[in-house]
């Protein structure tokens, strides 16, 4: 579902940017270069951020309705938070990551059902758990240069990959202490570690470009890590059982708060700004303000981003809600047999098998026959 929300998304975004440019106002034309797929591909990072709070609870008709919709918001909000107000905010700690996150967690309290919080099959298991790593190393590796590929000029591009590099540094280290602080054995979670070690770069894409020392980011990777793993334990229950926000991803841990934390550090370290600092000093704030002007803008574009996402978002939620649209009966959410082939062993491989805790082979003999060993299945106690 993702690939084809990813896919719609990319085209999507190509063609309402193509149109807002100059090119196409003057000759009805607009070109696509590699600027123009970065972007693209920055618009579809919301929506999936965005279907990460929403993964199984929906249908492919009501994912590319909310793709419609939320892709030309997100791209007027950046418009509005970067151009208008000219908020630093180069790997979109608040356009990309709290934008998709608010967007995506509102929606979804206005679709919210009870099954969504008590079906049996929420939740995973281990394997596939195991197998995510193989994204969480896929995207740490790729993170430096996606916060890195709107910087301007060569010096801002090697400030954003080394301030990114080094907070992704600090946010994984911090994901496994403080994993294993909050867990009765001492024991590292894997939920926590496949998300919170991205926490770093969430929050760097506001600072990516900024002139810190390596303590700074180190230290903006510690927090962003610490607060992903405390908000898995601790803020994602509260939301879900008293507030009915039903995050399948945790897209609160790794993407909101992270990008709040990012725009908030951000704003003091503007505010700290050196004018003669940089080579390209006007990129960094734009010309004839303060210090202390851009610092407030920086919060100012938080404000819009919640204020927008919010807004759109509840609205959507509203839209998805309507009868003539495919819905997923309570029964089946968090399910694919609803809109995908499945094999005919599909609950024992996906399910009852991460319930076995060992097999038997016991010696089995009949009359005239010879030995044969039969497995004998041991269901973990819990699971009896």
């Amino acid at each position: 579902m993702s690939m084809m929300l990813t896919a719609f998304t990319l085209e999507l975004a190509l063609l309402v940017r193509g149109f807002l440019t100059d090119e196409f106002a003057l000759n009805g034309k607009f070109f696509v270069n590699l600027q123009n797929l970065i972007n693209a591909d920055y618009t579809a990072a919301v929506v999936l951020i965005s279907f990460g709070a929403l993964c199984g609870k929906m249908s492919p008709m009501q994912y590319l309705l909310m793709a419609l919709i939320e892709a030309p918001f997100s791209i007027f909000n950046e418009y509005i938070v970067v151009k208008i107000l000219g908020v630093q905010d180069l790997g979109g700690s608040i356009i990309i990551h709290v934008f998709g996150a608010v967007f995506g967690l509102i929606a979804g309290r206005v679709l919210f059902t009870k099954t969504w919080r008590d079906s049996e099959h929420l939740g995973s298991v281990y394997h596939s758990d195991i197998f995510t790593f193989v994204a969480t190393g896929f995207l740490w590796v790729f993170w430096p240069s996606f916060n890195a590929a709107n910087a301007f000029g060569s010096d801002a591009r090697n400030r954003s990959i080394i301030n990114t590099y080094t907070a992704l540094i600090g946010s994984t280290i911090t994901s496994f202490v403080v994993s294993s602080f909050f867990n009765k054995n001492e024991n590292f979670n894997v939920r926590h570690l496949v998300n919170a070690p991205l926490a770093g770069g969430v929050a760097m894409g506001a600072c990516a470009n900024l002139l810190l020392a390596p303590f700074d980011a180190l230290a903006i990777g510690v927090v962003s890590g610490a607060v992903a793993v405390f908000g898995f334990i601790f803020i994602a229950p509260i939301l879900e059982k008293k507030c009915g926000f039903s995050d399948t991803r945790g897209v609160n841990n790794l993407h909101a708060m992270p990008g709040i934390i990012g725009i908030l550090a951000s704003s003091f370290v503007l505010l700290c700004y050196k004018e003669h600092s940089y080579p390209e000093n006007t990129r960094i704030i734009p010309h004839g303000r303060t210090q202390s002007q851009q610092a407030f803008f920086q919060l100012c574009g938080l404000g819009v981003t919640l204020l927008l996402a919010t807004i759109v978002g509840a609205i959507t939620g509203l839209i998805l809600k309507l009868n003539w649209l495919t819905h997923v009966p309570d029964s089946q959410v968090y399910c694919d047999e609803n809109f995908f082939d499945v094999p005919q062993d599909f609950e024992f491989t996906t399910k009852i098998s991460s319930n076995i805790e060992h097999l038997e082979f016991n010696e089995m003999k009949g009359i005239n026959e010879k030995s044969k060993l039969m497995p004998s299945v041991i269901l973990k106690k819990s699971n009896i």
